[in-house]
């Protein structure tokens, strides 16, 4: 099984700037040693997520870890050894990004001739899709290749199980990989020995775990989800083991953990590629031992529920670089091992599944969706695979189920209003009314945004300034502050898509308030309540309302 990820190489060759797009075999890279097919001065920019592969392939990695916004690129990918220096870029934008690179690579003398830069997925995604002449109309930022029918093929040899009309109509897809999994579910459903799901984000993992669970119980057992990497590191032992009366402050009475609560059931541990390595010892030990202690007993309990893990990281990479235990990784896979496809790999169940999801959305309330529509949607590379497929179709029902007969057009809007550009199979210059009718929705996207922000900010500060209020948590309220800070800064980047200059300016008027409130809070208390109370609680309300009834107006 051969693997390869896409990047974005930035040149100097013959005093010309090149830019080019390449898929690399990673048993290739392997063997070179090194991403590039020429010896000229280079940047190869590469999705975040494709991080843990690189280190893998590529042996001569120099981690420089993230930028500073007032380091620049020169200093960034300095190293004082032989190594390439690969780096996390902060851009945000696309302009500024390829000026950095096409300013670095002019210098007369670099610190390093070849130099790895990775960015944020979305932004990659852009990036890759502004490149010309591009061979195929697809995003894979890793592909595994699908398995051919043949001698050596274990789906042509496996002994096939009689699908129930259930695991058809939940798994869904005519497609042999589609089949394929089917067959892998009804096989781990037959046993209680762990299982790993291995795949891209959007692909299924919980459902697989979801129906392993219930073909094997009828339902009779309980199914536990646990997402290992929204636990806090400190809460994660006591949330998966339990804990006994004083263990810690607030412990007031025992409590069972997730674990021994699963009972004879089934504990899937979601995104577990995010455990620490104490906690992945402390996995291992139970599912060894089966049993642990909680935190504060003198004693083990039993634990009897089989464990179901799922990632979207490669987690034989994190084995290679020390970041994942490889007991652990065997241990998980004893039962069986099952990679999910990316939708684009099995392309033909598009039309299959959009229609399904189409009809779950609307319950019966709109015609179906045309084939021009699932063709453009058949078209399309989906890097977030099924879930994105469903936010889309979600967006086109809730903006156009009034339509009685949806086109393209309507698409292309959605796709605009989720920041997609231009849908592959949409060839040529977009109408003007379409162009109007993608800006009417990114407006109201960016002013839902703002509500939303504004409406938090008020619903996190009303329990501290009510008429019974709590103690301030100055270091939890600052903390808060920053976040909404940064998500209206984030907003402020596209000012003429918050609908007119005076919602803009109201916007811009609370930011000024909440920096002065948060300045006032880090130093005196009760200057900040006051603060809030006269000048800052009422002006929030009227902001929200504001951008509410700007929200309005566009629809109307």
């Amino acid at each position: 099984m051969r693997v390869s990820i896409d990047t974005v190489l930035f040149s100097r060759q013959n005093e010309k700037d090149t830019t080019e797009r390449l898929s690399l075999d990673m048993d290739e890279v392997a063997a070179s040693g090194v991403p590039w097919p020429h010896d000229s001065p280079a940047i190869a920019v590469f999705s975040e997520k494709s991080r843990e592969m690189i280190f893998a392939g590529i042996k001569n990695v120099a981690d420089r870890g993230c930028q500073h916004e007032a380091v620049g690129l020169t200093r960034l990918l300095e190293t004082a050894t032989h190594q390439i220096p690969l780096a996390m870029a902060k851009y945000s934008q696309l302009g500024r990004l390829t000026g950095s690179i096409r300013s670095y690579l002019a210098k007369e003398s670099l610190p390093s001739r070849y130099s790895i830069l990775l960015i944020k997925d979305p932004l990659f995604r852009t990036l890759w899709n502004t490149i010309p002449d591009r061979a195929e109309n697809d995003f894979h930022p890793i592909t595994r290749k699908i398995p051919s029918a043949g001698r050596g093929d274990l789906f042509a040899l496996m002994p096939v199980i009689e699908e129930d009309s259930d695991i058809r109509n939940e798994f869904i897809g005519s497609s042999r990989e589609a089949g394929f999994i089917r067959q892998l579910i009804m096989r781990a459903s037959q046993n209680d020995a762990p299982v790993l799901i291995l795949g891209d984000s959007g692909t299924g993992k919980g459902k697989i775990a979801s129906l392993i669970h219930t073909l094997k119980h009828q339902k009779k057992q309980t199914l536990i989800t646990v997402n290992c990497g929204a636990i806090p590191y400190d809460l994660f032992e006591s949330e998966l083991f339990g804990y006994r009366k004083g263990a810690f402050t607030n412990a007031v009475q025992d409590k069972k953990g997730l674990w021994e609560s699963a009972g004879q059931g089934t504990l899937f541990l979601d995104e577990i590629g995010d455990l620490s390595l104490h906690h992945q010892v402390k996995i291992l030990s139970a599912l060894d031992m089966k049993q642990a202690r909680p935190v504060g007993a003198t004693e083990e309990v039993p634990l009897c529920a089989r464990v179901i893990a799922a990632t979207n990281r490669h987690l034989y990479s994190m084995v290679k670089q020390g970041q994942f235990r490889e007991d652990l990784y065997y241990r998980l896979r004893q039962g069986m091992l099952i990679h999910t496809w990316p939708l684009r790999e099995h392309k033909e169940d598009i039309p299959l599944i959009a229609g399904i999801l189409w009809e779950k959305i609307h319950q019966g309330r709109c015609p179906p969706l045309s084939e021009e529509i699932l063709s453009s949607l058949k078209a399309y590379p989906w890097p977030g695979n099924v879930r994105e497929l469903k936010s889309i179709l979600n967006n086109l029902h809730t903006f156009f189920h009034e339509v009685r007969e949806l086109t393209v057009r309507h698409l292309q809007a959605i796709f605009v209003y989720d920041g997609h550009g231009r849908l592959p199979y949409c060839s040529g210059a977009l109408s003007d009314s379409t162009h109007r009718l993608a800006d009417r929705i990114e407006k109201i996207r960016n002013l839902v945004r703002a509500e939303e922000l504004v409406q938090s900010i008020i619903n996190e500060m009303t329990p501290f300034f009510a008429a019974d209020p709590e103690p301030l948590n100055v270091s939890l309220l600052s903390a808060n502050l920053n976040v909404r800070l940064q998500e209206l800064e984030m907003l402020f980047l596209y000012p003429h898509r918050l609908g007119n200059p005076e919602t803009f300016e109201s916007l811009n008027n609370m930011r000024a308030k909440l920096l002065f409130f948060k300045s006032l809070l880090e130093q005196d208390e009760a200057s900040a309540r006051s603060f809030w109370q006269k000048n800052a609680e009422g002006f929030l309300e009227k902001t929200r309302q504001a951008v509410s009834k700007m929200i309005g107006e566009i629809l109307n």
